[in-house]
């Protein structure tokens, strides 16, 4: 299935200083995917005029911003966002700039190709899952239960466990 819509799910907090650049390079990637796009910012109450610094971005992108609701933490984040997404397909970044979103072009070419969930890794070697690209379908298929932070590794180990 070729992708034609995506969703691009940023969770945030006090992330001011990095919005401007992550917001050009991820309309880079998706000017090069040449498909219909959102983005949806989940702010988990910053304190340093991060939802500012996304309000003025919204009249030239397509920008939803959600205040989180609920439990603080990027997992609960990540959930709002994605119950919020209009789109089939999901990419999923953090916003301190570890990953760039110049490769989503190349994960969802291959999410089209070979799997429901693709998985940057980090320059460094560690376990970090900051940037992926999946159907929106996988969140439904599992009974999730994250932890403030783990939400990302409890999702690419029950992925994979199903194939």
């Amino acid at each position: 299935m070729k992708t034609a819509s995506l969703s691009i799910v940023i969770p945030t907090w006090n992330e001011h200083d990095n919005i401007r650049t992550l917001l050009q390079e991820i309309v880079m990637a998706v000017k090069e995917l040449g498909i219909i796009y959102e983005i949806i910012f989940v702010d988990d109450n910053s304190t340093d005029g991060t939802i500012e610094e996304i309000e003025k971005h919204t009249t030239d992108l397509p920008i939803e911003i959600l205040v989180k609701v609920g439990k603080k933490g990027k997992a609960t984040s990540i959930i709002q966002g994605v119950k919020s997404a209009r789109y089939p397909t999901i990419a999923t970044i953090d916003a301190d700039l570890q990953y760039s979103p110049l490769y989503i072009p190349a994960m969802v070419e291959r999410l089209d190709a070979v799997a429901d969930l693709i998985v940057a890794k980090r320059h460094r070697r560690d376990h970090g899952y900051g940037l992926k690209v999946f159907r929106k379908e996988i969140m439904d298929r599992f009974s999730l239960h994250p932890k403030i932070w783990a939400l990302d590794a409890e999702l690419v180990k029950k992925s994979t466990d199903a194939g």
